[in-house]
């Protein structure tokens, strides 16, 4: 009996990250739709303060969703393993900063080739939901899963 009572805790853990998470990125997209308004209206680059309230609240919403994946026992943390999967989507959320993000009008007055003739890779600000949350699984695949 006490097996199929932690079982249902654990699937219902899972189940409030799960819900965190999808709460947590309905917030960022309210976040960037604000910051989008905000750009629209006023002509201004984006401010740091929509940027990294929409980034951030994906990261959180991609750990909620890496924990709920494969919810550890143990708390211990490997570093390196966070690294290693996290550097790939850091660099090209960077990316995306300086191409459409608060630094645009300083890559265009100056580091115009970090986004070369065709401005950048992708189409549209979707791919930064991808990016963040990707690099948020990445934080929780950190966590030590040994049972």
């Amino acid at each position: 009996m006490a097996r199929g009572r932690e079982s249902m805790e654990r699937l219902l853990t899972r189940l409030l990250l799960v819900v965190l998470g999808v709460i947590l990125l309905w917030g960022s997209n309210r976040a960037l739709f604000r910051a989008q308004v905000r750009f629209a209206s006023a002509q201004v680059p984006p401010s740091w303060s929509g940027w990294l309230l929409w980034l951030g609240l994906a990261v959180v919403a991609g750990v909620a969703i890496g924990l709920a994946a494969m919810l550890p026992d143990r708390f211990g943390y490997q570093w390196g393993r966070a690294f290693v999967l996290a550097i790939l989507p850091l660099l090209l959320l960077a990316h995306l900063t300086f191409a459409v993000g608060p630094l645009i009008r300083f890559t265009a007055e100056h580091a115009h080739w970090l986004v070369g003739k065709k401005g950048f890779f992708f189409d549209g600000l979707g791919i930064g939901y991808a990016l963040a949350m990707a690099f948020g699984v990445a934080i929780a695949a950190g966590f030590d899963v040994r049972r």
